[in-house]
């Protein structure tokens, strides 16, 4: 359906700058990691069953995302491990993350909200400190 959606609509998923996506029934969501790239089709359970999306895994229960402007880069807030991580949406490679636990800049407790703007910045609503953090490219 997002393909369809996107054609409807009259744009791509490089013309998306923010998406928060959510669904309550479990199959959505395995089907939506599946289609955002995080593990191949067909994988999801696997995905989940190693522990990727505990504390500590690959992703620490995912809340938000965002893409950056040119579209390479899928920002994924992560309220148990207190971080932003950074995938290849096209492949779902991993690339890396930042922030730890803490108060600091950089720092997190519990980011929920993302948005990127044209110019790349990042914007974390870093819910349990009240605080919205801007990050540069």
């Amino acid at each position: 359906s997002g393909p369809r959606a996107f054609e409807e609509a009259g744009v791509t998923p490089k013309d998306i700058k923010y998406a928060s996506i959510y669904d309550s029934f479990t199959i959505t969501v395995l089907m939506q990691l599946e289609d955002l790239g995080f593990c191949r089709p067909g994988e999801a359970a696997h995905f989940i069953r190693e522990r990727n999306t505990a504390p500590g895994g690959k992703l620490g229960q995912p809340f938000d995302t965002a893409l950056s402007p040119n579209g390479n880069i899928l920002y994924v807030s992560e309220l148990k491990n207190n971080r932003i991580s950074e995938f290849n949406p096209t492949t779902g490679a991993f690339i890396g993350s930042w922030g730890t636990k803490g108060t600091a800049h950089g720092d997190f407790n519990q980011p929920m909200g993302l948005a990127v703007d044209a110019a790349g910045n990042i914007y974390v609503n870093d819910f349990g400190n009240d605080r919205i953090e801007v990050f540069t490219p």
